[in-house]
């Protein structure tokens, strides 16, 4: 944990000096947290409600994610990203996946490291162009994936009417609900 930090405590330095530079002649409304984004943060010294935290969990700052954090840095190094296609499939992944597979109850599973990815992927993989893909034209970036895909799309607030009226087309097996 004393290298951790270390190394917080030098590019704490560092981000003060880019901080001042950026706030007097860039953008004099920029303001530097001081502290864990929580539900309360310390910005410019002062304690204010943090309203766009992406700590729902709470786990920011907890002292055993930290050290975890630490371990696998020091163990695998660290990227801009984590897809496989760039740095490859390494065991904690296989034991996240066999973990989640035997939650589930299924022989496998498939982690992918951010939502839209998976939308991207699972159907170009799994899906042929003659199957049904049942989408909600709401849901923006699966529609434009679909676009790419053989695709059924249903207004927004009709799910079962446009089920309805597809399923003479193909047979039932051939169904991704999404």
């Amino acid at each position: 944990m004393q290298y951790g930090l270390q190394l917080f405590t030098m590019l704490s330095s560092y981000d003060c000096i880019i901080y001042d530079l950026l706030r007097i002649r860039i953008n004099p409304s920029i303001f530097l947290l001081y502290s864990a984004a929580g539900p309360h943060t310390i910005v410019d010294g002062k304690e204010v409600v943090n309203f766009a935290s992406a700590n729902y969990l709470g786990l920011i700052g907890n002292e055993k994610i930290i050290d975890s954090c630490i371990s696998s840095l020091e163990k695998y190094g660290v990227g801009s990203c984590g897809p496989r296609g760039f740095y490859g499939t390494i065991d904690v992944h296989l034991d996240c996946e066999s973990k989640i597979a035997k939650f589930l109850g299924t022989p496998d599973s498939i982690l992918y490291s951010y939502g839209i990815s998976t939308i991207f992927s699972v159907i170009h993989a799994f899906c042929k162009k003659e199957d049904i893909i049942v989408a909600n034209e709401g849901v923006d970036c699966l529609v434009k994936c679909l676009g790419q895909s053989g695709q059924q799309e249903w207004s927004h607030g009709t799910s079962t009417g446009g089920v309805r009226q597809r399923q003479p087309m193909y047979p039932l097996d051939n169904l991704v609900l999404t």
